[in-house]
C-alpha cells in the first residue's frame, strides 16, 4: 500500500473538518465501520487530560498505543486541534514523526499548519481542503474551496483593517459583521502577528515588537479560557491604537 507515515490535515474547525478526517481513515483503512473516538480498535485519539490542551503526558500515551500491533493492516493515530499543542508537546512528538511505527499512520488535523513546529511540517504529508491553497480530490464537492477562499479573503481585508483603520468604532462594526466564531478570530490573531513579523523585519529597531506580540499571546490565552472572542478582538485593537 503506498501511503505516507504523518498527514497534516488543514481545514477549519467543524463538523466538514470532521468529514473529510472520516474520509481519509475510511480510505486507508478500507473500512465503511465508524473511525471516530472509541469506535475502532485500530484508530487511536489522542486525549487531553490539560485544561488548556495536551499535555507531555498525552503524548506519551498516544505514542505508546500505537506501537500496540494492529487489528488489520495499519493503526490510525489522530491528534485533533494539532497546532494547539504546545512547544514541548511538539517536541516530544516529534522523534515518532521522524520515526513512525512501521504499520502506523498518524492525522494531525489543523485549522492552520504555521503553527506547528517547522521541523513536523516537514516531516509531513500535508492535505490543505481550502485553507490557504486548493486541494485537489477527486471526491470533493466543488463548493469546498470557494468557501474557504472566500474566508481566506475575508481574514486577509480583516487583517488589514486592524492595523490601518483609526477609529474603534470602524474596527467595531467589521468585526460584528465579518467575524463569526471562535477559531475564525484565533485565525485572526495568527494573521496579526505575521503582519508584525512582516513589520518588524522591515524595523529591526521597533522594540515594541515583543510588546505587541505577547498582547496577541494573551488575547489568544483569554479567548481560549473562555472570553467572549470580540470582547477580546476589541481589546486587543484599542491596545495596538
Amino acid at each position: 500500500m503506498n501511503y505516507s507515515h504523518s498527514y497534516i490535515i488543514e481545514y477549519p474547525k467543524g463538523d466538514r473538518r470532521d468529514e473529510l478526517l472520516t474520509r481519509e481513515i475510511k480510505n486507508l483503512l478500507k473500512t465503511d465501520r465508524n473511525v471516530g473516538p472509541y469506535q475502532h480498535e485500530d484508530v487511536h485519539y489522542m486525549t487531553s487530560t490539560g485544561k488548556l490542551g495536551y499535555k507531555v503526558v498525552d503524548v506519551d500515551q498516544f505514542i505508546k498505543s500505537l506501537k500496540m500491533m494492529p487489528h488489520g493492516n495499519i493503526s490510525v493515530g489522530v491528534i485533533d486541534d494539532a497546532d494547539l499543542m504546545s512547544e514541548i508537546a511538539q517536541n516530544k512528538l516529534l522523534k515518532t514523526i521522524e520515526e513512525p511505527p512501521d504499520m502506523a499512520v498518524i492525522f494531525l488535523v489543523v485549522s492552520n499548519r504555521q503553527r506547528l513546529l517547522s521541523t513536523i511540517r516537514s516531516r509531513c504529508k500535508v492535505k490543505i481542503y481550502g485553507s490557504y491553497e486548493n486541494y485537489r480530490d477527486e471526491n470533493k464537492e466543488p463548493d469546498l474551496v470557494d468557501d474557504a477562499v472566500e474566508k481566506d479573503k475575508k481574514l486577509n481585508y480583516l487583517s488589514k483593517s486592524f492595523f490601518e483603520l483609526k477609529y474603534f468604532y470602524q474596527f467595531r462594526n467589521s468585526l460584528d459583521k465579518e467575524v463569526e466564531d471562535k477559531d475564525f478570530a484565533l485565525r485572526f490573531i495568527d494573521e496579526i502577528e505575521k503582519n508584525l513579523f512582516e513589520y518588524y523585519l522591515e524595523d529591526a529597531s521597533d522594540t515594541n515588537y515583543p510588546y505587541l506580540i505577547g498582547k496577541c499571546e494573551d488575547t489568544r490565552i483569554d479567548i481560549m479560557n473562555g472570553m467572549g472572542f470580540k470582547q477580546a478582538l476589541k481589546r486587543l485593537f484599542l491596545l495596538f491604537h
